[in-house]
């Protein structure tokens, strides 16, 4: 991704995003795997200290397979608590988190 700029992505605004956020990939992604997880989360470099990472391995999941959009397969509907717990309560606890450290600054 990085190499991209200034090349194939002439502008973004990537470094702009500053939100908490959750990277899942799965062990068997041969596309996301953790040297290019790792090199997104870099690219949003205001998100970055707030990344959550999860890799997930098929087998601990009872899945034969994941790969790179296997997570939104309805076979693969065991894991999107995953997802739908960070959004509950992850999510808000970091913003909470934040809020409070930001009135303790001021």
């Amino acid at each position: 991704m990085e190499t991209g700029f200034g090349r194939e992505v002439k502008e973004h605004c990537y470094d702009t995003l500053d939100i908490p956020s959750l990277w899942l990939s799965a062990t068997d992604d041969e596309i996301a795997v953790p040297a290019n997880v790792d090199d997104m989360i870099r690219v949003f470099s205001r998100m970055a200290p707030r990344a959550r990472k999860i890799t997930l391995n098929p087998a601990e999941h009872g899945l034969k397979h994941i790969g790179h959009m296997g997570f939104f397969r309805r076979d693969s509907r065991s894991l999107w608590p995953l997802a739908t717990e960070w959004l509950e309560t992850g999510w808000l606890e970091t913003g909470q988190q934040e809020a409070q450290q930001q009135k303790r600054q001021a």
